[in-house]
């Protein structure tokens, strides 16, 4: 498993809105809207995709309602969860997540590894992601930070 390298890309996500999920096989297919990260490949798109390959574990905790714990993949999707921080802990990628309808709730995912692409479905190196992402927080900081 390629844990470090799924939470890498995942946080970088941060702030960015879940608004697709479909399993494919033994993969997830996992659809994000995140402007500032999409705007960085091309001016006019909005989404990043990615899929968890080999997936064994995708559920999401309503923390906010007793730890109600949802494993339907397209209930799950049409909650539209923004990402929050994002971790490795006790055998699981845990992605703090909210939206309307819940304050505060987690992800809970194991998988093998993670392919990025694009909003038109081209693959994005890892490296190449994790440059963008420095890229884009420096420059931010630069232009926002006196």
């Amino acid at each position: 498993m390629n844990n470090e390298k799924i939470v890498n890309i995942l946080a970088i996500n941060h702030d960015g809105t879940i608004i697709k999920i479909v399993p494919e096989n033994y993969n997830l297919n996992i659809q994000v809207e995140i402007q500032y990260l999409a705007n960085m490949i091309n001016e006019k798109y909005t989404i990043m995709n990615y899929k968890l390959l080999e997936y064994s574990k995708f559920v999401f905790i309503d923390i906010y309602k007793n730890n109600k714990i949802y494993t339907d993949i397209d209930e799950i999707a049409k909650t539209e969860l923004s990402i929050g921080y994002t971790r490795y802990e006790n055998n699981n990628i845990i992605i703090d997540v909210f939206s309307s309808d819940c304050p505060y709730g987690q992800i809970h995912l194991m998988a093998n590894d993670i392919i990025i692409y694009d909003q038109n479905d081209i693959e994005i190196d890892y490296e190449q992601m994790i440059k963008m992402s420095e890229e884009y927080w420096n420059n931010f900081s630069k232009n926002n930070i006196k």
